[in-house]
Parts: C-alpha cells; sequence; structure tokens
C-alpha cells in the first residue's frame, strides 16, 4: 500500500496535529496522503469523494472513535475501500490502532503486511413494504426506541413476514456481530464473531421475565410494527436510530424493514491477536 486518506474526526485530533504528523511520514516513505476533516456536526462526507478515489486510494486511516468509524462505514460503504480506526477517544472498540503505534501500522502497511476482514452491514426503511422509501445503512445496529417521554412502546416483531411476538418495552435493538459488542451487549445481548454471518434482537427492558435476544441467520428479512396500545391519550413517539444517528420517526401502523445489506464494511487487521483475546482485553477495560 501507497496511497493513503486520512478522516479526521477534528474534535478529537485538534488542529490536526496527529493527521499532519501520519501525512508527513506517508509522505517520507515516498507515498501519498490526503486528508479530509469531519466533526461531530459533520455530515456525509460522500460528496467529497469522487469515483476516481474508489482506483486511486489504498486504504483509509479513521481517527477518533468508534463513531467515526461507524459514520465514515456508512458514507462511503459503496467505495469498498479499506479502513483501520485510530483511536483517540475512551474505549475504541473498532479501532485497532491508537497514537502509540500508529507509525508502527503506516510501517506495516507499507510492506503490505495486513489482512482484511469483511464486516456484514444492515440497512433498513419505513413504509408499508420492504424498498418502499429509501434505506439506511448500519454497520452496528437500527434502534428502535421511544422518542421522548417514559410511556412504553409496543412492538410487533415479524421475521419472514411471519409475526414472531410482541415487545412492551422501551425499545429493540437489531444488530450486526460488529455491533454485538456494543449497544445491544449492554442490555444483555451475546457477543458474536464479527465476521459471522448473523443478526441478533435485543429487546430494551421488556415488561416479561422471559425476553431474551433473538439470534437469526443473515438472510432473515426482519420488520417491527408500531402498535398503538390503547386508544386513550396520544401515542408514544417512535424513532428509529442507525448507528446512534436518528434518522426517522414512527407512527403507530407504521413497520421498519430491516435486512442485511447488499454493501460490507473492509476492516484492516495488522495484530494476529485474535477476536478473543482482543475481546479479553477490552473487556478488561471496563474493570480498570
Amino acid at each position: 500500500m501507497r496511497h493513503f486518506c486520512i478522516i479526521a474526526n477534528t474534535d478529537k485530533d485538534k488542529d490536526l496535529e496527529l493527521s499532519h504528523a501520519m501525512e508527513a511520514e506517508i509522505i517520507k516513505r515516498g507515498g501519498t496522503c490526503r486528508i479530509v476533516e469531519r466533526d461531530s456536526q459533520c455530515g456525509d462526507i460522500l460528496s467529497l469523494f469522487s469515483e476516481k478515489d474508489k482506483e486511486e486510494i489504498d486504504a483509509m486511516f479513521v481517527l477518533g472513535g468508534d463513531g467515526t468509524m461507524l459514520r465514515t462505514a456508512r458514507d462511503l460503504r459503496n467505495f469498498k475501500i479499506p479502513m483501520i480506526g485510530v483511536n483517540l477517544g475512551n474505549l475504541g472498540y473498532l479501532c485497532e490502532l491508537d497514537r502509540q503505534n500508529v507509525f508502527d501500522a503506516i510501517e506495516l502497511l507499507f510492506r503490505d503486511a495486513y489482512m482484511t476482514e469483511d464486516r456484514m452491514m444492515l440497512t433498513g426503511g419505513k413504509g408499508k413494504h420492504f424498498g418502499e422509501t429509501p434505506t439506511h445503512p448500519a454497520l452496528n445496529d437500527i434502534v428502535i426506541c421511544r422518542d421522548s417521554g417514559m410511556q412504553v412502546i409496543c412492538l410487533n416483531l415479524y421475521v419472514d413476514d411471519r409475526f414472531l411476538c410482541r415487545y412492551d418495552c422501551d425499545g429493540l435493538i437489531i444488530a450486526t456481530p460488529t455491533g454485538s459488542t456494543a449497544y445491544s451487549l449492554s442490555a444483555g445481548g451475546p457477543i458474536l464473531d464479527p465476521q459471522a454471518d448473523m443478526i441478533v434482537i435485543t429487546p430494551i427492558n421488556a415488561q416479561v421475565l422471559t425476553a431474551k435476544s433473538i439470534v437469526l441467520d443473515a438472510r432473515a428479512e426482519i420488520s417491527i410494527e408500531v402498535v398503538r396500545r390503547n386508544t386513550h391519550g396520544t401515542p408514544p413517539l417512535v424513532a428509529a436510530a442507525f448507528d446512534g444517528d436518528e434518522l426517522c420517526k414512527l407512527q403507530p401502523g407504521e413497520r421498519m424493514y430491516i435486512r442485511r445489506a447488499d454493501d460490507k464494511t473492509t476492516v484492516l487487521k495488522l495484530s494476529q491477536t485474535s477476536f478473543i483475546e482482543t475481546l479479553r482485553r477490552k473487556l478488561d477495560a471496563y474493570h480498570v
């Protein structure tokens, strides 16, 4: 690899100090580097890239944290450019690198000493049928939850057009294997190998003791219907969030349709560390 792009979260990399240092190291080694700035308020960065970039960029460094990785994966999902995260925030589960080892990583990439992993994504849209309205991607999860107030919401879950169950709850998390270690895990869901082809559905504070996570084959098509619990009063507002970014509201009677996306996110791996070892190290961070 010789040609790189750095996606820099300017809230985390102040004055682009680390980005410029990485750029200088890449140029010193005979490569090329482009820096693209984004912050927490930045919208889709797709407009900053052209079809030519698909051929000219070998890999992307994403500087910031998990949020920056997730937004970049969604924005540039059609480009299929491998990316690697540099954690400048807190836990940074999706990020393999940090400030201390990023320059060693540049050396390894120039020596082509890397592996790649394809991570499945989800896509979802609301309507009466799948594809009736525009769909939105997610690398981690799609969450259907109450938008305000403290009222419990009622959701009907369908799998492949068959009714499965009803939840009176705070919401439902539909997660990829990559997202199984995020919100789904916090809500009591299982941990899945990130390269698996599965979808996990985890209820949030369901009003029944037997409500557990459900793991489905990745080919399953899921729909979640918002149900009015009673005919009195104003129904609670319900929203759908994609990797934590809210994109649409749902009214009683409307459904969110979710399935595996055609696109995948390609992640660069430099370490031979197994998934289990990485998991142990990351989970230990919670007990420091």
